[in-house]
């Protein structure tokens, strides 16, 4: 559902999630690559993605996405109460010097 074009299926979705979690804001990261090193406010999240954050509260986080090999990535949310952000990330290939 993650991945959804339509505008429907996704809105099912939000609503299936708000019955399921009514009180708690989810972040799901993705890389395209796995595998990828995620910082959430300079803090290491000890699994790799994909990763689900939950019980997220009310704030701004700054996401950093790492992997041997790519550009880091940073990503910055906003999330209120109550949401469900994903957030998908394509890493590029580094380029040696």
């Amino acid at each position: 559902l993650l991945n959804a074009k339509e505008d429907a299926v996704k809105k099912e979705a939000n609503d299936l999630f708000h019955k399921i979690s009514p009180f708690r804001s989810i972040i799901y990261i993705h890389t395209e690559p796995a595998g990828a090193v995620v910082f959430v406010n300079e803090k290491k999240i000890e699994q790799l993605t994909p990763v689900i954050l939950h019980e997220i509260s009310l704030g701004n986080y700054r996401i950093r996405v790492e992997k041997a090999g790519y550009k880091t990535q940073e990503i910055a949310l906003s999330m209120s109460v109550n949401e469900f952000n994903p957030v998908l990330v394509t890493l590029q290939p580094a380029v040696a010097p």
